[in-house]
């Protein structure tokens, strides 16, 4: 699976630079506005997924607070010990950020330098909060049922595809910048 290769590729370029101070691994992975390890993962949704998800995002929209919380009420069945991570946290402003970080996202398909930008800033405020690997799996479970029930009476396999891949990339790129010093271990 392309996932798989591009964990691969990243464990391959960490081996390769040293990573123990975490601004300088920033700053070599990130120092161009388009790095050709962002290139490869950006270009992985096509046009048409892209487009796909711009115009389902409004919906979304709708009822953020709604399908903010829906996401972490499944994340926290799925994964109980997850909700230890947000003991101080009100969910429902959780369930905004979430919604508002979506919309990001979003917005920066058409903006690789923005979609770069805010991932690479999502991704340092959740360094140290105590995120497991697997649990960017059961999050991306819980995201794509949100979407799922959320756009249900236009949910289809192109639907389905679109946001798994965009949540594919920001999965694979998150998860290289929060855990990209374990790999220098």
């Amino acid at each position: 699976m392309q996932f798989n290769h591009f964990q691969s590729s990243l464990q391959k370029t960490f081996s390769e630079v040293p990573v123990n101070n975490i601004p300088d691994f920033y700053h070599f992975l990130f120092r161009q506005k388009r790095s050709s390890l962002y290139q490869k993962r950006f270009n992985m949704v096509t046009e048409e997924q892209k487009d796909i998800i711009k115009s389902s995002f409004p919906r979304i929209l709708i009822h953020t607070l709604k399908n903010g919380t829906m996401v972490y009420e499944k994340l926290f069945l799925d994964v109980p010990e997850a909700k230890e991570l947000f003991k101080n946290t009100p969910m429902d402003k959780q369930g905004q950020m979430l919604v508002a970080a979506i919309g990001k996202i979003v917005k920066g398909l058409d903006h690789p330098e923005i979609f770069e930008k805010d991932l690479v800033e999502l991704a340092k405020r959740h360094i140290g909060y105590g995120l497991k690997p697997e649990y960017f799996t059961h999050f991306g479970n819980a995201l794509i049922n949100m979407f799922e029930v959320s756009l249900a009476d236009n949910w289809n396999k192109d639907l389905h595809d679109a946001w798994v891949a965009v949540y594919q990339e920001v999965a694979g790129m998150m998860k290289g910048v929060i855990f990209a010093n374990q790999h220098s271990l």
